[in-house]
């Protein structure tokens, strides 16, 4: 079992027949940490409105170990997405929590180093509030994302592990790798305004660990096509986590280290 200080995940769109809940729970059976952070899309509850309940037995079991580890001491802290947004009514309870499960907005996680980060999931970014006011947009970029999904789980046995249709077609699209690029200079200088040191989020689906102006962009990926998680370690490095790999990033915990030895590890 691997401990770290904190780890964070995004997206696992737990009710989709895309989210590749096996390697979830291996993943979660073998990783551990002081603060657990679930930073939105854990349920999908678009699909549920949209396709009905469906729930398999394999996503009761990410839930339940995720219970489970808050039981046996882990601080689980949940922060709605966009796919389950209908959670954030409960935010306005006084103390709004799912069993052991904190519910929140947004939080700051503060780093062994003294950094403080700001933990949300990213669809408060104004490139998505700008998709929300324009309804059939959105709609259709919706659906669009079904088919993709459901046709990159079609295709899933054709590619090597790891790989996928949508990430393959993502990566020919240099603008999609020009809205990353927008999202993250968005999400920073949000960060920045707040008074924060950098920050965790999810939402894209685009795994990428960064160091901008001397502030941390971490974006945990996705649990559709990645499969990865954002760590904290026990002295403060935070690593970009796959299943099949111990650490497909990893950065020291100070800028000045990171000037002489960027420490990553090679995929």
């Amino acid at each position: 079992m691997r401990a770290f200080r904190a780890l964070f995940l995004s997206d696992l769109h737990l009710g989709t027949r895309a989210c590749q809940a096996e390697r979830l729970l291996a993943f979660l059976k073998t990783h551990n940490a002081d603060r657990i952070y679930l930073v939105g899309d854990l349920i999908d509850l678009w699909r549920f409105r949209s396709a009905g309940l469906w729930f398999p037995q394999q996503h009761v079991n990410v839930v339940r170990t995720l219970l489970g580890k808050a039981k046996h001491g882990s601080e689980l802290i949940y922060i709605p997405g966009n796919h389950d947004d209908l959670l954030r009514e409960f935010l306005d309870l006084q103390e709004p929590r799912l069993g052991r499960i904190q519910l929140l907005s947004e939080t700051a996680h503060d780093c062994l180093d003294g950094r403080r980060l700001w933990v949300t999931h990213g669809d408060q970014h104004h490139h998505y509030l700008k998709l929300l006011q324009n309804r059939p947009l959105h709609w259709l970029l919706d659906k669009g994302y079904g088919l993709l999904t459901l046709a990159s789980l079609a295709t899933r046995p054709l590619y090597a592990e790891g790989e996928s249709l949508s990430r393959n077609l993502r990566s020919r699209l240099k603008r999609v790798g020009s809205y990353y690029e927008r999202f993250a200079d968005d999400m920073l200088e949000r960060a920045a305004a707040a008074g924060y040191d950098g920050v965790v989020c999810g939402h894209i689906h685009h795994p990428e660990l960064r160091e901008q102006a001397g502030r941390l962009y971490l974006n945990c990926g996705d649990w559709v096509d990645n499969c990865t998680a954002v760590a904290e370690t026990r002295d403060g490095r935070f690593q970009l986590l796959r299943p099949e790999l111990s650490a497909l990033q990893d950065w020291p915990n100070c800028a000045a280290a990171l000037a002489e030895d960027d420490g990553r590890v090679a995929a």
